[in-house]
């Protein structure tokens, strides 16, 4: 008996050890390609496009850029590594709720805010938009705030949470009537 307990306290270690130096990657924003193109699929050229990112464990920054000739804007990906012992015990240290589920409680988030010159508004068709509370979500996860509960109407929020796959998106401006 004294032994299984001895091999049991030793295997535990070896996995803490293991799990302490095995590196888990937390992703704050995947690379990204936002497209920002008129009603025509003519490129909106010189849009002001800002993303900020943060984690759940305190990092966070801001870059910004404007589309080129093509309505196109690129984002770089930004990840942090820790250890997989942090990842998991983590959620225990801050009792996050278990009905949350592994991957709640270590986020990356990405927010991108696209400055449109006045005129223009976006439209929601019910096959590819959902409405959760102030926001519109798609089947990919990316999600815009409604732009008619905004203060301020010169730009939308487009937002990504624990989004770790890169991903390209082309959002439509149309004439406001």
């Amino acid at each position: 008996m004294k032994r299984f307990i001895v091999s049991l306290l030793v295997a535990a270690f070896a996995l803490a050890l293991l799990l302490a130096v095995w590196p888990y990657r937390l992703v704050a924003s995947p690379n990204v390609v936002l497209h920002v193109v008129d009603e025509g699929g003519r490129p909106l050229i010189g849009m002001r496009v800002v993303r900020q990112w943060d984690t759940s464990e305190g990092q966070k920054g801001e870059d910004e850029t404007t589309t080129d000739a093509k309505g196109s804007v690129s984002f770089k990906r930004i990840e942090f590594r820790m250890s997989w012992l942090k990842r998991i015990t983590k959620p225990l240290v801050i009792f996050v709720p278990a009905s949350c589920g592994l991957g709640w409680e270590v986020y990356g988030h990405a927010l991108f805010n696209i400055y449109w010159p006045r005129g223009y508004a976006l439209r929601f068709d019910d096959r590819t938009w959902k409405k959760a509370d102030a926001t519109y979500e798609n089947r990919e996860g990316i999600h815009i705030y409604d732009p008619s509960l905004a203060s301020n109407k010169d730009y939308i929020g487009l937002y990504v949470f624990n989004k770790r796959a890169d991903f390209e998106y082309t959002i439509t401006l149309y004439r406001a009537r």
